[in-house]
């Protein structure tokens, strides 16, 4: 999910995505409940189609994965089944990684910065060279939990801003 919200970042990204979207639509809804959604495998493009039946918590109204958004947006939940889909279950997204993810997302290679091997100084560059190009870039933080971030996830990267204090 956290390069689900890289790509979102820039809507032209996410619109690409959706390939019906106009087709029997308002809003982006589905008249018919059938989405069909750009990917790539081994940089090759492919089309996943799906429908709008999501798996649901048991006497709930919530869906059992990625939530509707908190403007009744569904693409994040479509998105998700789309991609299980593409790697053969919910189940195989646990604990996924955010590179190969990407891959699947733009069709391009990405590159992974390991923040330890590398200056403060150059990460900084590169974060903000990678910003202003309006790079997907996600951010994964291995072993405990530290500074808020929760050991073991991914994160989607927003912006690169420089504090007052430097």
């Amino acid at each position: 999910m956290a390069a689900a919200s890289a790509l979102a970042e820039v809507p032209e990204r996410l619109k690409s995505v959706f390939v019906n979207e106009d087709d029997e639509a308002t809003n982006g809804i589905s008249h018919n409940g059938i989405y069909a959604l750009n990917m790539y495998a081994l940089m090759m493009p492919v089309t996943l189609t799906i429908d709008d039946r999501l798996p649901m918590k048991k006497g709930t109204n919530r869906t059992l994965y990625a939530n509707i958004g908190r403007d009744k947006s569904v693409w994040g939940p479509l998105y998700e089944k789309a991609f299980a889909k593409f790697h053969g279950s919910y189940e195989a997204l646990v604990g996924g990684n955010p590179e190969k993810a990407l891959n699947t997302i733009a069709g391009a290679p990405g590159k992974m910065v390991n923040h330890k091997k590398i200056t403060t100084d150059d990460l900084w560059d590169l974060l903000r060279t990678q910003d202003m190009d309006r790079a997907m870039i996600t951010i994964g933080c291995f072993g405990g939990s530290s500074n808020g971030l929760v050991g073991g996830h991914a994160y989607s990267f927003i912006k690169v801003a420089k504090l007052s204090n430097g």
